[in-house]
């Protein structure tokens, strides 16, 4: 299991926020359990088709080729380049 610091998240937050900025989007970067970088998006343009009915999406990155089209799946592919510059665990959640 990877351990994720908050001077990773500090190191990664630039390169992380540059993305959501680059697509318009809110969002905020969080650790959790110290193993897990995850990036929380609250509010865009940028529509994603797998809601579970309550506007909240968890997002399966072995499969953001497969299930996302577009620009969202430009977002979530440049989002995840970013994050995993440390190469750990990682989770985005919309």
């Amino acid at each position: 299991m990877a351990y994720i610091s908050q001077e990773d998240k500090k190191e990664l937050a630039p390169s992380i926020k540059a993305v959501l900025k680059k697509y318009g989007m809110k969002g905020s970067i969080g650790i959790n359990h110290y193993s897990s970088l995850v990036v929380n998006v609250q509010k865009g343009p940028i529509d994603f088709d797998h809601s579970h009915g309550d506007a909240y999406t968890q997002v399966n990155v072995y499969h953001i080729d497969s299930w996302y089209e577009g620009v969202a799946k430009a977002f979530l592919s440049e989002l995840l380049t970013a994050i995993r510059v440390l190469s750990g665990m990682t989770r985005v959640m919309l």
